[in-house]
């Protein structure tokens, strides 16, 4: 796609306008997805306030964009386990418009993680590293971000809601909620225009 902008908007269309309302089937059947069985053992891993919010999300969440920050590498491959990362977004209207935003971000912040010493960005470099530290809305630093404003947050890829059930491109519409906490999910692949479907998978 040349310009990936309206779709953002299809997306956020085919999802309705909020405050959204969805039927006691639907939820059952879609938009409520399973917590792993490693989480519900862990009830003091900060991955659990995505579930604590996942009714407000799907109820008022914004569609935007998101990126790929960390993850397992399996994610990219296919599989039937869902697995916890970190994204990177921004809810400003520039970025719906300009998506390759996200790119550089991202890209400056994985080179961020190979200088060592490097005490900017540390608590950033320290959410992407680790696979079990959660932040919600974490903002990037302005010297990383310098044309808008971009964060971070955990999240769940639920291959579900993946075309292919896998992650094919690091870019993807997403669904966060606007107030904090900013948890955020992958938006469900039914909500996707076919243009974007064909794109994911090429």
């Amino acid at each position: 796609m040349t310009t990936q902008t309206y779709p953002i908007i299809d997306c956020s269309l085919n999802l309705g306008p909020v405050p959204r309302r969805f039927s006691a089937l639907q939820k059952l059947n879609y938009l409520k997805f399973a917590k792993p069985i490693w989480l519900r053992r862990n009830p003091s891993d900060l991955l659990n306030t995505l579930f604590d919010h996942r009714e407000s999300l799907w109820e008022h969440g914004q569609v935007v964009w998101g990126h790929v920050l960390q993850t397992h590498n399996k994610m990219y491959k296919s599989g039937s386990r869902d697995r916890p990362g970190q994204i990177l977004f921004s809810l400003c209207e520039q970025c719906q418009e300009h998506p390759s935003e996200l790119y550089g971000i991202a890209k400056r912040l994985s080179e961020l993680r190979s200088e060592a010493g490097n005490n900017q960005g540390s608590e950033i470099v320290e959410s992407i590293d680790s696979e079990s530290t959660r932040v919600y809305g974490l903002k990037v630093p302005d010297e990383f971000s310098p044309n808008l404003t971009s964060m971070i947050s955990s999240t769940l890829f639920v291959r579900r809601y993946l075309p292919e059930r896998r992650i094919c491109r690091p870019l993807m519409p997403i669904i966060v909620n606007p107030q904090p906490p900013h948890v955020a999910m992958v938006l469900p692949e039914k909500y996707w225009p076919k243009e974007l479907l064909l794109w994911w998978r090429d």
